[in-house]
């Protein structure tokens, strides 16, 4: 067989296996990721999302789904979610396959350690203990606090509901 004639062979198979790579690393980009759930004990979850190629690299895709399993997980039971830890796996490229498990509690709507949650992310650092025992004349403090509350609300870290609940145990301690 004439060189030129085998060279031209092995070129067009080395181009139809690779078109063909690409088609399957098509497929299997469709089918991203994989989700599993484990029970952690005390009210406690794992949700992991792993990619299904070591193609896959999108962290953050990763990271919004295996949020958006535990937010729908806890809607279903009723709960809301107090998120404890992310934890990512990223291999080198080629070498394993991405995942990110993310932690997270399960508690009642208006649970005082969602509040605590939700103030730490906005930047407050402690909303609980101006809340607590009133200081000075009942109805200063009872003011201060009412307001507090209401600050809470505006910006958007109590729901209303939240807000009417706390509001209630304020005003039980003034009586």
């Amino acid at each position: 067989m004439n060189p030129a004639a085998l060279f031209k062979v092995l070129l067009s198979a080395c181009l139809l296996l690779a078109s063909a790579s690409v088609a399957s690393a098509a497929k299997v980009l469709g089918e991203t990721t994989a989700a599993t759930q484990q029970e952690l004990g005390d009210g406690a979850y794992a949700f992991t999302r792993k990619a299904n190629s070591v193609f896959f690299r999108n962290i953050d895709r990763l990271k919004r789904e295996a949020q958006a399993d535990a937010t729908n997980f806890g809607a279903q039971h009723g709960k809301q979610l107090k998120v404890l830890a992310v934890d990512v796996e990223k291999p080198l490229y080629g070498t394993g396959f991405c995942a990110v498990t993310l932690k997270a509690k399960l508690l009642e709507p208006g649970d005082p350690a969602l509040l605590a949650n939700e103030a730490n992310k906005a930047g407050i650092v402690n909303p609980a203990p101006a809340m607590s025992a009133p200081s000075g004349s009942g109805t200063d403090a009872l003011y201060a606090d009412l307001l507090k509350l209401d600050d809470l609300r505006k910006r958007g870290i109590l729901s209303d509901e939240e807000f009417e609940v706390e509001k209630k145990k304020v005003l039980s301690r003034s009586k």
